[in-house]
């Protein structure tokens, strides 16, 4: 369905990163990965797409990868650094299964 949405906003980043995160959410990483990256391609503005490829990342254990895309969302802007990580925590504690795919790794990587 949300491919099918393609036809009518190939020019919306939200639309790839939704796709990318269904597919996350079935570990089909490389498939997730394609997706985040056009989501930037259309739009290297839309930061969330750098939090959600740093999960991505940190999930398939690429460190390095995982914590160049977690600072490019936080644009080395402290207070936002605090309140991603506050809220990567709060999602590993509710055990949020969706929303925390890498969210425990990516917290072990920017400790």
């Amino acid at each position: 369905l949300y491919e099918k949405s393609l036809e009518y906003a190939d020019d919306d980043p939200s639309v790839y990163n939704n796709i990318a995160s269904i597919y996350k959410m079935m570990k089909k990483w490389d498939l997730a990965k394609s997706y985040y990256k056009k989501a930037l391609k259309v739009n290297p503005d839309y930061r969330i797409t750098y939090l959600r490829l740093a999960m991505l990342y940190a999930v398939t254990n690429q460190k390095s990868l995982a914590i160049d895309n977690f600072n490019s969302y936080v644009q080395d802007d402290p207070s936002i650094r605090i309140q991603v990580i506050n809220s990567l925590r709060s999602e590993v504690a509710n055990d949020n299964k969706d929303a925390a795919v890498g969210a425990k790794e990516l917290l072990s990587f920017i400790k």
